[in-house]
């Protein structure tokens, strides 16, 4: 499971309760954050807020992440084996997309 943020959207740091449920409610859920900018301790935004059982990965380059986002943040993408099988975005996710992911594992 891809979630893709920005680093003071405040839409985006919402994700994080949501994804905490999820994990608390099936820790085999591999989580990572894709964040948009590069590690910065000046302006880090809610990314220290992250949770250490999500891996963090940077993208300096938001053009690159477009086909995927297509602009909109946060953007949870769920893969298998690499290719994306559902995505929801900013405002289409909640209870009944922790009941999709869920019945994916």
């Amino acid at each position: 499971l891809s979630i893709f943020v920005l680093k003071g959207c405040p839409h985006c740091k919402r994700t994080i309760p949501f994804i905490q449920k999820l994990r608390e409610r099936n820790d085999q859920i591999s989580i990572q954050y894709v964040i948009v900018g590069k590690p910065n301790d000046r302006y880090p935004g809610f990314t220290n807020e992250i949770p250490s059982f999500c891996e963090k990965k940077y993208e300096p380059n938001p053009i690159l992440l477009a086909p995927i986002t297509t602009g909109s943040y946060p953007c949870i993408v769920l893969s298998n084996n690499g290719k994306a099988e559902k995505k929801w975005s900013n405002d289409d996710f909640g209870m009944k997309t922790m009941d999709v992911i869920e019945s994916f594992f």
